[in-house]
């Protein structure tokens, strides 16, 4: 199960493959939630979102950890590049 799963094209899903290898170097999630951020893990954090293709599941993901943790915002996905 990958981030196809979720829908949206393949721009979409590589945008956010992107944002996750940047917040997996930052270190920060592990750092928080001392959980290694994997691509897998990635995929059942955002199969926890109540809808959406990928780019909003990420963003409710990186809302909650914000949330909980703060200094998530730099990784919220603003528009596809």
């Amino acid at each position: 199960m990958g981030l196809e799963t979720f829908g949206d094209d393949a721009e979409a899903r590589r945008v956010v493959a992107r944002h996750a290898r940047d917040l997996a170097d930052s270190g920060q999630y592990e750092t928080d939630a001392n959980i290694e951020l994997s691509p897998e893990h990635v995929v059942v954090q955002l199969a926890d979102a109540p809808r959406g293709g990928p780019v909003e599941r990420w963003n409710w993901w990186i809302g909650s950890l914000d949330l909980a943790f703060g200094g998530y915002a730099e990784f919220r996905i603003r528009r596809l590049e």
